[in-house]
């Protein structure tokens, strides 16, 4: 289904901060030569639940064990793969990939790179209610302004139809800008795991 090059292939069931954006460059650069690193994995620090690591980051390349005290960090499950990586695979079977990691890191053809910002695994439904309460009591205050302008041009036949003046002519253009709306809504509270929020506005606003 591939063809030759180069592919972007990220878990579905993670949450992050990371700019895929960067990857473009070190992509083109994979997709220029035919010689190794054949994948490149995004790391992140070691969460709670994995404090072990899964492999050494040293420099902008992985292998399986470290030296000097370098410690592992985790797979980020982001990762630019050359597509031929994937060709000698059998079809329709289901494969656990972490052995093929091994193999592929072991043959020095993984270059790395660790992301520190958000990202957070996401393979429970408890998971998924931590991660939203976390992310809801990050909310920024919400702020809305909303301008209105309005031009309106009028032209007559006859003089004295536009103006009281006869020497001010036969058009007349008005111009308007006004402030609709504008104002800050914080959220004070979470009523329920539906999203139900308790907030409050101040400002001006419409009646609706």
């Amino acid at each position: 289904m591939l063809g030759d090059g180069v592919v972007l292939v990220v878990s579905s069931d993670i949450h992050t901060e990371y700019e895929y954006a960067s990857l473009s460059a070190r992509a083109g650069a994979m997709a220029a030569t035919h010689k190794p690193p054949h994948l490149h994995m995004v790391m992140v620090p070691n969460p709670a639940y994995h404090p072990g690591g899964d492999f050494v980051l040293n420099r902008d390349r992985l292998t399986l064990n470290g030296s000097n005290g370098v410690a592992r960090t985790t797979f980020g499950n982001i990762a630019l793969y050359r597509t031929s990586l994937f060709r000698q695979l059998p079809r329709g079977k289901k494969l656990k990939i972490l052995p093929f990691y091994r193999d592929w890191i072991a043959r020095g053809w993984a270059s790395g790179e660790l992301f520190s910002g958000r990202w957070a695994n996401v393979g429970t439904a408890a998971e998924l209610a931590s991660l939203d309460s976390e992310l809801l009591a990050n909310d920024l205050p919400g702020i809305k302004a909303t301008g209105v302008f309005n031009v309106n041009y009028l032209r007559a036949s006859e003089r004295n139809v536009v103006h009281i003046d006869p020497r001010e002519g036969k058009t007349r253009r008005r111009q308007d800008a006004s402030l609709e709306e504008a104002f800050a809504e914080v959220k004070l509270a979470d009523l329920s795991p539906n999203y139900d929020v308790l907030s409050v506005r101040a400002g001006i606003q419409p009646f609706v």
